[in-house]
């Protein structure tokens, strides 16, 4: 995926969404390949898919009390409604997302994702006021 070989990592996140995985693994494991998968969806532009494993791993992070993963989740789910027009919504789980990464101010992959979902927060909350949404 981050070699930007996103249709491999589709199909080796697919595999390992298997029965095996669902079945025996913990549920860290499970969210962690199906934010994989979302986030493999996403970049692909194949948002209904995307949004479906974005709403199965958010509640798994919840189960595994992942509090940072809980919070990528809610905003990679964010951008997803964000890019299917569903903006206000999307503003909703930005602001969650953001309440939870301000309990983690000296993590430095919390100050990466509160940058970029205030940024993508501010620019749903553009597009409301421009009215650029359905």
């Amino acid at each position: 995926y981050h070699q930007g070989k996103v249709e491999e990592a589709e199909q080796a996140f697919r595999r390992a969404d298997s029965q095996f995985v669902r079945q025996w693994g913990t549920p860290y494991q499970i969210a962690q390949i199906k934010m994989n998968l979302a986030n493999v969806l996403l970049a692909q532009g194949k948002l209904a898919e995307s949004e479906a494993y974005w709403r199965e791993c958010i509640p798994e992070w919840r189960q595994a009390e992942a509090q940072l993963m809980l919070a990528n989740s809610l905003g990679g789910l964010a951008e997803t409604l964000d890019a299917k027009g569903e903006t206000n919504q999307a503003i909703v789980l930005f602001d969650e997302a953001l309440e939870i990464i301000a309990k983690y101010p000296n993590d430095a992959w919390a100050r990466k994702l509160n940058e970029m979902f205030s940024q993508e927060r501010l620019g749903a909350a553009v597009k409301i006021k421009k009215g650029d949404h359905p």
